[in-house]
C-alpha cells in the first residue's frame, strides 16, 4: 500500500475537539480518500505510475551520457 492511499486512513484516525464541522469535514475527506484511489494521468491518456517516471529519468540519463560522449569526442 502506497503512501497516498494511507492518508485517508490517517485523517480518519485524528482525533481533533474542535468545531463538529471541521471534524464532519475531515471525516468525510478521510473516506473519500480512503474509497477512491489517488490516480495522476496526463490529460487522460495514460496512468503516471513508477514506470512512466522510471522511464523518463533513464531517458535523460542516456541522452545525457551521448552528449557528455560528443563532447569528449569533440576534443
Amino acid at each position: 500500500m502506497g503512501k497516498s492511499s494511507k492518508t485517508g486512513d490517517i485523517l480518519l484516525s485524528i482525533r481533533l475537539n474542535k468545531s463538529v464541522d471541521i471534524r464532519r469535514s475531515i471525516d468525510e475527506f478521510g473516506l473519500q480518500l480512503s474509497h477512491n484511489k489517488l490516480k495522476v494521468t496526463t490529460c487522460g491518456l495514460y496512468s503516471m505510475d513508477h514506470t512512466i517516471l522510471y522511464s523518463i529519468v533513464a531517458m535523460a540519463f542516456t541522452y545525457t551520457l551521448i552528449l557528455i560522449q560528443f563532447e569528449l569526442a569533440g576534443r
